[in-house]
């Protein structure tokens, strides 16, 4: 299942229009739905540096930091599946050999893999399977000014996201 199968939803105006506020408003009254109403969701703002395009595996961890808050009850679950991401990503830092960057590089996409792997099951765990799952993209321009391998990365990552949590939602 691609982006083109389930495109994603975009809003888009010029500067101040009020798009931001659109999705705060959704997101607040979603927060204050019923449990039953409630499905999850992240809002991955592009402006917050720890949400860093180049490294698509932090919007994971940026959603997975938000799920903890949404279902506490899995706040240590959460917890743990992030610092393991983190690890991976201090781990694959790249070194100073383009012979290394290559191996660090495979071991990037595995830890990618893993994560779409880790993510989906605990979307799995918080009894969510028959929810839709929202990834709201705030100052997704900033990708775009940046560079066409961020906005690659990101699609690339959420193409990778959507077969194993097929109620995924951009």
């Amino acid at each position: 299942v691609s982006r083109h199968q389930k495109p994603p939803l975009l809003i888009y105006g010029p500067g101040g229009v009020g798009k931001s506020t659109l999705l705060a408003r959704f997101i607040l009254e979603h927060a204050r739905a019923l449990e039953r109403d409630r499905f999850p969701f992240a809002y991955l703002d592009f402006d917050r540096p720890d949400v860093d395009a180049s490294e698509p595996l932090t919007l994971l961890i940026e959603a997975v930091r938000q799920l903890a808050i949404e279902y506490p009850h899995a706040r240590e679950r959460c917890q743990r599946i992030r610092e393991k991401w983190t690890e991976s990503l201090i781990s694959a830092q790249p070194p100073p050999t383009e012979l290394r960057e290559k191996a660090t590089l495979s071991l990037t996409v595995q830890a990618r893999s893993a994560a779409v792997y880790d993510f989906a099951k605990l979307i799995e765990s918080l009894g969510a399977n028959d929810r839709p799952v929202l990834f709201v993209l705030d100052t997704f321009e900033e990708v775009q000014w940046r560079s066409e391998e961020d906005v690659a990365g990101v699609w690339t990552m959420l193409e990778q996201l959507q077969p194993a949590v097929n109620r995924l939602r951009v």
